[in-house]
């Protein structure tokens, strides 16, 4: 259920405005302020991590947080790891996982207390299976779901 207070939920998008594949990857995030349903303010911040190499994933993911988004409450993307996903709950940050490329549905989904997170869009550390990751390692985005 979303939260009724004012907070700020942070959308992983590419240049496009499409809910970008992996959280840290991500090269923009919209910001948008909320409360009780309503948005109150955007904004759309760069991420300077997107492009790094993937030797340092993990530590960037909490680069991202603390440097890139301090101040936000809840998190939508289509996919992160499982420890930048633990780590989230832990710091009371809400991770949504969906398969919704449109971040402006996804949103209002979030606002309506509709978006649910899809934990197969989990990424595994590497060397264990996952039905929801391809032989690539990227999220398979084919179901389609109501937001």
């Amino acid at each position: 259920m979303p939260r009724s207070e004012k907070h700020k939920i942070a959308v992983a998008v590419n240049a496009a405005g499409e809910i970008e594949g992996h959280f840290r990857a991500s090269p923009f995030f919209e910001v948008f302020t909320v409360e009780e349903g309503r948005v109150l303010d955007y904004e759309r911040r760069a991420n300077p991590y997107s492009a790094e190499e993937e030797d340092a994933r993990e530590a960037l993911c909490w680069k991202v947080m603390e440097e890139v988004l301090p101040d936000v409450r809840a998190v939508i993307c289509a996919g992160m790891g499982e420890s930048a996903y633990a780590g989230m709950l832990r710091r009371d940050i809400l991770p949504l996982l969906t398969p919704e490329k449109d971040a402006r549905r996804a949103l209002m989904g979030y606002l309506k207390g509709r978006l649910r997170s899809d934990e197969r869009f989990l990424h595994r550390p590497y060397g264990r299976p996952d039905p929801g990751i391809s032989r690539e390692g990227t999220c398979s985005r084919e179901r389609e779901g109501e937001y």
